[in-house]
């Protein structure tokens, strides 16, 4: 959430560097230091929390990945 809020402005979007990146950190909860990551770019419409269909994708990655553990 702190690599979101530096990029994009708000900790919630955590979920889309998470699902960028799936593949290479195991629990989202749990990011070693020092993981190499690559954050995606989004745009102003994905970056707008109070946008519906980006609080839609949010809520939906968070029931994806959280869910998990």
């Amino acid at each position: 959430s702190k690599i979101a809020r530096r990029y994009y402005g708000h900790g919630d979007l955590w979920v889309f560097i998470y699902q960028f990146n799936e593949g290479r950190l195991g629990d989202p909860d749990n990011v070693a230091i020092g993981s190499r990551i690559k954050v995606p770019y989004l745009t102003p419409e994905q970056r707008d929390i109070t946008n519906p269909k980006t609080k839609q994708q949010i809520h939906e990655l968070y029931q994806k990945y959280l869910k998990k553990n």
